[in-house]
């Protein structure tokens, strides 16, 4: 009797072993998942497009991995001109590779900075039963003057008529040129409005700060200082209604007075709700913010240049 006991708990404590050491390898059988995106140009011109590749790779069986719908990109300054897919399987060294790349075909809107934000991701993994999400970040891309299109003339009569002009007043500008000489240099010494803001954006505002509504109070006064300067109006004491009566008394532009509706209606809730600013939120302003002082900032340069050249 006692053999036959020995004998039944032998064969369940190897039978618990099995069990415990087959569950061990399912936990480490998981697919690599990886999403990442790159872009052909950071510098685009306005009559000019840029590829945006968002490229989605995972491995191992592809039986282990549901892959839900990737994310259109979020977009600033930016639009979507086409897009195309593509989906493949491989088999590598290291088993089986599948390849999802999906293209977008952006052209700017404006001169200034354009943000591709994010693109994400969410994917099943149906051994643990678990849903992870994946998300690429932030890409900068400069909006420059367009270019001559192809088979443009770039000698053309008038561009001859009027270097013959430049010609024949060279002698007489030589007194104007080093008359204004000595104000121009003054004049690059003081600091463009939008300039000086840019810089205190980058300084103050902390998009990875723990408390998100601090720093969306932050931005919404640097904000306002910048429109009081601008638009020499009282913006730091009124109420956002009355904000955006007297921005549009200032014949603002049309664009800006939206956007700026937009983000100061935000930060009356998140001041007085009580609600928490998201990650989301915050991105979203800072872009808004910093996106209308960089083009601001590129109209006043060329203002400039182009006043130096007369």
């Amino acid at each position: 009797m006692k053999i036959i006991v020995a004998f039944i708990l032998l064969f369940s404590s190897v039978y618990s072993q099995t069990d415990i050491q087959t569950d061990s390898i399912k936990t480490n059988v998981r697919a690599g998942v990886t999403l990442s995106t790159s872009i052909t140009t950071k510098e685009v011109p306005l009559n000019r497009t840029t590829c945006l590749t968002v490229k989605l790779v995972w491995e191992g069986n592809i039986d282990y991995v549901e892959i839900n719908e990737i994310e259109e990109p979020v977009l600033s300054n930016l639009e979507i001109m086409g897009s195309s897919a593509s989906n493949k399987t491989m088999d590598t060294e290291g088993g089986i590779k599948s390849v999802k790349e999906i293209s977008y075909i952006l052209q700017p809107v404006s001169l200034g900075m354009g943000y591709i934000e994010t693109v994400g991701v969410s994917y099943d993994d149906k051994l643990s039963g678990k849903t992870y999400h994946l998300k690429t970040e932030r890409i900068g891309i400069e909006a420059v003057s367009a270019v001559p299109e192809e088979g443009e003339i770039h000698i053309s009569w008038l561009w001859i008529i009027g270097g013959v002009i430049v010609i024949a007043v060279i002698g007489s500008g030589i007194y104007y040129f080093f008359r204004k000489k000595t104000v121009s240099e003054k004049e690059e010494d003081i600091q463009i409005i939008e300039e000086k803001y840019l810089d205190e954006l980058k300084e103050m505002v902390d998009l990875k700060s723990g408390d998100k509504n601090e720093s969306f109070t932050i931005l919404s006064k640097i904000f306002r200082r910048y429109l009081s300067e601008k638009y020499d109006i009282s913006a730091m004491e009124t109420t956002t209604d009355e904000l955006l009566h007297l921005l549009a008394s200032a014949e603002l532009d049309e664009g800006l007075l939206r956007k700026s509706e937009k983000l100061f209606s935000k930060a009356d809730i998140v001041k007085f709700s009580g609600k928490n600013a998201t990650q989301a939120e915050l991105d979203e302003a800072y872009t808004t913010v910093e996106t209308i002082l960089e083009t601001y900032l590129a109209r006043e340069k060329k203002g400039e240049e182009e006043s130096k050249k007369f």
